[in-house]
């Protein structure tokens, strides 16, 4: 795997020799992402890649936040062995904007916390206070706790998350 710095990844973009495909989630896409950038989210890279039609030579640069899920992109994209030529944006968008690149915001809910952040509070402080009840001998937390763990669980296992699907119909994510 091979990882670019914004400024190679800029010069290719320019002369059109390479592809961007930002792996975050679409409600970070949608808060901020790099002009030209196609949304291609981590959990449906595999199944999106093994349709991949080959556009000529052209390098694809896997983006994300800070790099670790873009690198995760990279392993992907290598285990299928679909794309000759896949490179990481090394620190993601984050370096992108640090080197003085411009993003494209579309979402006019750029306040909010991505959804992910949302579930991990929520599940957080549950679990806590539960944790707590569960130790002042309230019989009814730790079923409550298993079934919050057989969530994350399934959330895990499955890409389906429930509390994210309700997290987003909440008023202040519209």
């Amino acid at each position: 795997m091979k990882t670019l710095t914004p400024g190679e990844a800029q010069t290719l973009l320019e002369r059109h020799q390479a592809i961007l495909i930002d792996v975050r989630e679409p409600d970070e896409f949608a808060r901020e992402h790099i002009q030209h950038a196609r949304s291609i989210p981590l959990d449906r890279l595999k199944d999106t890649l093994r349709h991949w039609q080959a556009e000529g030579n052209k390098t694809v640069i896997f983006q994300c936040q800070k790099g670790a899920r873009g690198e995760m992109a990279c392993q992907i994209a290598a285990e299928l062995n679909k794309l000759d030529n896949i490179s990481n944006l090394d620190g993601g968008i984050n370096s992108w904007k640090a080197a003085g690149f411009e993003v494209i915001g579309t979402d006019k809910n750029a306040s909010t916390l991505p959804i992910m952040r949302q579930v991990q509070i929520v599940f957080g402080v549950a679990v806590l206070i539960l944790s707590l009840l569960s130790y002042m001998d309230m019989s009814l937390a730790l079923p409550v706790l298993a079934l919050l763990g057989a969530g994350m669980l399934l959330s895990g296992l499955t890409g389906w998350c429930g509390l994210a699907l309700l997290l987003r119909k909440m008023p202040w994510n519209r």
